[in-house]
C-alpha cells in the first residue's frame, strides 16, 4: 500500500487511507489452495493461521487472526478489521466493519471521521455529523479492541504466559 497524494500524503507509513490499507493478498500454495479471486477482507494477522491451516496444522487458539480460506470463516459483512498506525507521520486507530463502515480516530489531530468506503472509496464525505449513533457503536468496539491490546502489552506476565489477546 502506498499513498499517492490522498489527503496530500505521499508515503506508506502515514495515515491509513484506503489505497494504503486495501491492498491485494496473494497466496501461492500449489496443491494446497485452488486458484481463485476472493474479495474477502484480510489482515496481516490472518496469514499465520491461514498458512498453519494450509500445512495441516491447528492454529493456536489465541491467534488474533483467522484462516481466511476456511469454509466456516465469518461472513465478510460481519468482519471487523482493526488498523493501528504509530509512526512519526501518523497516530491513528481505524475500525472497518463489514467492509463498508470505516471509523477513523486520528490522535495527532483529534479528528474523528466516519466513511462509507463502498459508496465513497476516496473518503471525501465525512459522515461524522449525520451518523452519530453508528459512530458511538463503532467507537465502543474500537476502544474495546484498543484496551485489550494495550492491557496485553502493559503487563509482562500476559506475554510471558500466552499469545496476544483474541
Amino acid at each position: 500500500g502506498e499513498a499517492f497524494h490522498e489527503r496530500g500524503v505521499v508515503t506508506h507509513a502515514g495515515i491509513p487511507v484506503q489505497p494504503v490499507i486495501r491492498v491485494p493478498c496473494i497466496i501461492f500454495a500449489p496443491g494446497l489452495a485452488s486458484p481463485r479471486l476472493d474479495d474477502y477482507p484480510v489482515q496481516q494477522i490472518d496469514m499465520v493461521p491461514t498458512v498453519c491451516a494450509l500445512m495441516g496444522m491447528e492454529p493456536h487458539p489465541n491467534f488474533q487472526g483467522i484462516n481466511v480460506l476456511a469454509e466456516d470463516r465469518p461472513p465478510a459483512e460481519e468482519r471487523r478489521l482493526f488498523i493501528h498506525v504509530e509512526t512519526p507521520l501518523a497516530s491513528a486507530d481505524v475500525l472497518i466493519e463489514g467492509g463498508q463502515w470505516k471509523l477513523w480516530i486520528d490522535r495527532m489531530t483529534n479528528e474523528v471521521a466516519l466513511y462509507d468506503v463502498v459508496s465513497d472509496p476516496g473518503e471525501e464525505r465525512n459522515l461524522f455529523p449525520t451518523e452519530r449513533e453508528r459512530i458511538r457503536d463503532l467507537f465502543s468496539k474500537l476502544q474495546a479492541w484498543r484496551t485489550s491490546q494495550l492491557a496485553y502489552y502493559a503487563y509482562p506476565f500476559y506475554y510471558e504466559a500466552c499469545y496476544p489477546p483474541r
